[in-house]
């Protein structure tokens, strides 16, 4: 008996198929066939770089070294997960490539969880007193895990021997 019934549940659901895409009737209708899968809300996905903006805040500079504050937000309408060190690549006026050393400076590392509009910090630190220098005219700073950069202009001077210390992405607004 169980067996009818599946097969009368088939049958019905191939009738209104058949029905639905054109072929019982004669008139060709589109038939909107969705199935909504429900997202899992605790399924947080990883900053990728298109979701994300870039600024730089609190410039200071003191006894030859000056130190900025890199901020990363999230642009998008969802939370992601980020966390380690981001990339950072200085380039000249003409858009050629300059030999840089990022130095990632020891700090507690994990993952946040980003929020929409949700910002991290990294603190950066170099010297500007004792040649040679390089002379940027752009960064490119890439998320962790990313390739692609997000590129902005650079405004904060020479950097003493392409030397730049990095620290790690963090929640909150402070830099030591």
């Amino acid at each position: 008996m169980r067996s009818m019934v599946v097969n009368a549940r088939r049958v019905a659901f191939a009738a209104a198929t058949v029905t639905a895409i054109g072929l019982g009737a004669g008139v060709a209708q589109a038939a909107p066939v969705a199935h909504a899968v429900p997202a899992n809300p605790r399924v947080i996905h990883r900053c990728g770089t298109a979701r994300l903006g870039l600024s730089f805040r609190r410039f200071n500079a003191g006894a030859g070294q000056r130190f900025l504050k890199l901020v990363l937000i999230n642009q998008s309408h969802a939370t992601c997960s980020i966390g380690g060190y981001p990339r950072l690549r200085f380039y000249g006026a003409y858009g050629h490539p300059i030999a840089s050393h990022e130095v990632r400076v020891a700090g507690s590392m994990g993952t946040v969880s980003l929020l929409p509009g949700g910002i991290v910090r990294s603190c950066l630190q170099w010297g500007a007193i004792q040649p040679p220098f390089i002379h940027p005219h752009v960064v490119a700073v890439a998320p962790p895990g990313n390739r692609a950069a997000l590129i902005v202009a650079w405004k904060f001077g020479p950097v003493m021997g392409g030397r730049i210390n990095v620290g790690p992405l963090k929640a909150g607004t402070s830099c030591p």
